[in-house]
């Protein structure tokens, strides 16, 4: 598998002026293979497609912990960059929405390690 820093550099290339990078949204590991296979250069969840695939509803209703857990089941799925729609960041203070942004930047496996 691509390691994180080298799916930043090349999310970071796709990045170009006056060449739109288009991602598709994707809300679990079976739509991230199709989307990839597709000739996707990245991929990028969608916080509505993921709840709503889910039996949740957007809005930060779906468990942090299931989002977590989601996203670390598509980073392994696939070698491609993903972005991850973590709607408001699942935090009252800027503290917390860091440690969450921290936690996606691992594709959320220091979060699932933390609750055990």
């Amino acid at each position: 598998m691509t390691s994180q820093v080298q799916k930043a550099k090349s999310f970071r290339k796709l990045h170009v002026p006056s060449e739109p990078l288009i991602l598709f949204n994707i809300w679990d590991p079976g739509s991230a293979k199709a989307v990839g296979e597709a000739g996707a250069k990245a991929l990028a969840t969608s916080s509505w497609a993921v709840s709503e695939s889910n039996g949740y509803t957007d809005g930060e209703h779906t468990p942090l912990s299931f989002v977590m857990e989601n996203l670390r089941r598509i980073v392994e799925a696939t070698d491609l960059p993903v972005t991850v729609d973590l709607e408001s960041g699942y935090g009252d203070t800027p503290k917390k929405v860091g440690e969450n942004d921290r936690s996606c930047l691992k594709g959320g496996s220091d979060r699932l390690q933390s609750r055990r």
